[in-house]
């Protein structure tokens, strides 16, 4: 598919903000990782990863991409100048470090520049800021890649949220924090959740799912209905899902369809 344009088109690109989902496609890993594997976690070689954000960067015209090590918790990365300056310290401190881009390149314990790197990063499953320049991103595979902006108090928040995620309302507690730091109304965001497992597809049987065993039909458990009473619940009125099943539609990673494989992502970021 190769990595042009076509395959980084935004969902919402207006000048203020840049957002959207990639697929699966315009990277350069290989086999089942590929094209565009953004997730160093799954066995895929890390240089190839570590080119494919910088494929996704380059075509959003971002000069930082923040991910997270993911863990299906609750917990929220706050992205502020600090944050940035050592990330940015620490990367280029690794980089150095096993001398890529010299003769060395084809040399380097693969397996030990991915850990180092692994971390870097902050262990979260959502992500804010208010910081301009800078994407921030939430990986999947099946589960909802969540992102929030408020034009008002421009800010943007990602939130991966899986079964457990939804579970432990991810979505409302990064909302909610939002809130807490930038002062923001939570009428004002607006909410963007992308292509997941969808309620036909998402098989459960033997979970108990406690206080949202109403979300479970057939033994599927539909977190896109879930999200919705959510965000109804929080006062959000504007917000967008994809009707992509990730299950069904070969263009995106699918953890449950494939098993070993890649992510792709959600990102967001306000231009400067």
């Amino acid at each position: 598919m190769g990595n042009g344009r076509e395959n980084f088109k935004p969902l919402l690109d207006d000048g203020r903000v840049v957002l959207g989902f990639s697929t699966r496609f315009g990277g350069v890993s290989k086999g089942v990782y590929g094209s565009l594997n953004l997730a160093f976690h799954v066995g895929d070689n890390p240089l190839d990863v570590l080119k494919n954000r910088e494929i996704l960067a380059l075509n959003l015209g971002l000069d930082d991409l923040i991910f997270l090590n993911q863990v299906h918790g609750s917990e929220i990365c706050v992205v502020d100048e600090t944050f940035r300056v050592e990330f940015r310290a620490k990367f280029n401190q690794i980089l150095t470090k096993f001398n890529l881009g010299s003769s060395g390149f084809d040399s380097i314990n693969l397996a030990k520049f991915s850990d180092e790197l692994l971390a870097i990063y902050p262990t979260s499953d959502a992500v804010i800021t208010d910081l301009r320049g800078v994407g921030i991103c939430v990986m999947v595979a099946d589960c909802s890649p969540i992102l929030l902006y408020d034009k008002v108090r421009k800010v943007v928040g990602a939130v991966h949220a899986g079964r457990a995620g939804v579970m432990q309302k991810i979505l409302s507690k990064t909302a909610r924090k939002m809130g807490e730091i930038y002062g923001l109304n939570l009428k004002d965001l607006e909410v963007f959740i992308g292509a997941n497992i969808k309620g036909s597809c998402y098989e459960v049987a033997g979970l108990s799912l406690g206080e949202f065993e109403g979300y479970k039909k057939d033994d599927k458990f539909d977190m896109n209905l879930a999200l919705l009473d959510e965000l109804k619940e929080l006062g959000v009125t504007k917000y967008h899902f994809s009707d992509v099943c990730t299950h069904c539609d070969k263009r995106y990673f699918s953890y449950r369809r494939d098993g070993v494989t890649g992510r792709f992502v959600g990102y967001v970021a306000l231009r400067k």
